[in-house]
């Protein structure tokens, strides 16, 4: 998942199946009807949209991939990629800050939604939770000064320290072991559900409902996908295929969508955690499949105590790199003012819209 994509779906999802369609009424004792919400039926309706959603997002990138539409890549300017990634890094900083202090915020949508989000975390920042604000910080600390030496010493180190690794393992077993949600209220992951929930044919008949907003879901997804990706093709000199990326992402959703799963395009924080820890071939997506895959059959019960502190202080130690891009604004400005325009304007752009 990605944060723009995710509001995208939350928004279709919010759109076909509001709290509205599923009050209740129930009396009680005084003889006054109160209205509830039946959550279980209202979860069960959003999942079903949000993978039949997913189905059809895959279907228009597979169309898309066959009808060779994938030669847009080359007219996705270097200097547009580096405004809009960062903007996308300060979005997904933003999302992870209030986790950090644990400063809950209304979910904003639109026009200066980052904006308001961080507004609001300063508004509330006397809230904070200083057990999960100091085990932020640790991590954010540590990771950085490990990925320096694993960067230093990388002709002497055979393989790179795996610090988010040891980090998540480590702060799990101090918050199980010294109780920090119940003695400082920290806030932690809970309950991970167990297991996949079986195959599904998505909800065809909604297709027409959600044929234009599928539309948009498919290019927008895409268009993050190759921007992240030609900043890695970049640093690591390697070309990118249009069309071939449009089908994968087509196959890899259409699959999802059967299993009640979520629209899927690059993660950046991810993607930046994936290629900071040494990550260089397909090899490493297997990989961390493979874990994905076993966290979830039998590790998930093991990770419920840990802080999301501490993960949100990962994925912020990994933008890292995505910020230092904003270093490449003076030089583009001195080769070419344009170019230097175009990134500033997207960034901006990005950020505001």
């Amino acid at each position: 998942p990605f944060p723009v994509v995710s509001l995208m779906v939350g928004s279709v999802v919010l759109t076909m199946a509001p709290d509205e369609k599923f009050h209740i009424m129930s009396s009680n004792a005084t003889g006054l009807n109160k209205t509830l919400i039946d959550t279980a039926s209202r979860d069960a309706q959003r999942v079903v949209i949000a993978s039949t959603l997913t189905f059809l997002v895959g279907i228009i990138q597979l169309v898309f991939g066959a009808l060779q539409i994938g030669f847009i890549v080359r007219y996705l300017a270097d200097p547009l990629i580096g405004g809009f990634t960062t903007a996308a890094a300060f979005q997904v900083f933003v999302s992870q800050l209030k986790i950090v202090l644990n400063v809950s915020t209304k979910n904003y949508n639109g026009i200066l939604s980052i904006i308001y989000t961080l507004i609001e975390i300063f508004q509330r920042i006397g809230t904070t939770n200083i057990a999960d604000l100091i085990a932020g910080l640790l991590t954010i600390f540590v990771c950085m000064v490990v990925k320096e030496i694993n960067d230093r010493f990388k002709h002497k180190i055979p393989v790179p320290i795996p610090i988010e690794v040891i980090v998540t393992i480590v702060a799990t077993g101090i918050s199980y072991g010294a109780d920090l949600e119940k003695k400082y209220n920290a806030g932690i992951v809970k309950t991970i559900p167990r297991g996949f929930l079986p195959p599904e044919p998505p909800a065809v008949s909604m297709f027409s409902e959600m044929i234009a907003a599928g539309f948009s879901i498919a290019v927008v997804a895409y268009a993050i996908a190759v921007s992240v990706a030609k900043v890695y093709a970049t640093k690591h000199d390697y070309p990118i295929d249009g069309n071939q990326e449009f089908i994968a992402f087509g196959i890899s959703n259409v699959f999802a969508g059967a299993f009640s799963c979520f629209v899927a395009t690059t993660a950046l924080s991810r993607t930046a955690v994936q290629e900071s820890t040494g990550g260089k071939t397909q090899v490493a997506s297997i990989i961390s499949a493979g874990i994905v895959l076993i966290a979830i059959v039998a590790l998930g019960k093991l990770l419920e105590p840990l802080q999301k502190s501490v993960l949100a202080a990962v994925v912020i130690a990994n933008l890292k790199g995505m910020f230092m891009q904003v270093f490449d604004v003076p030089r583009l400005w001195r080769q070419n003012k344009v170019d230097a325009m175009i990134w500033i304007f997207t960034f901006v752009a990005s950020i505001i819209l």
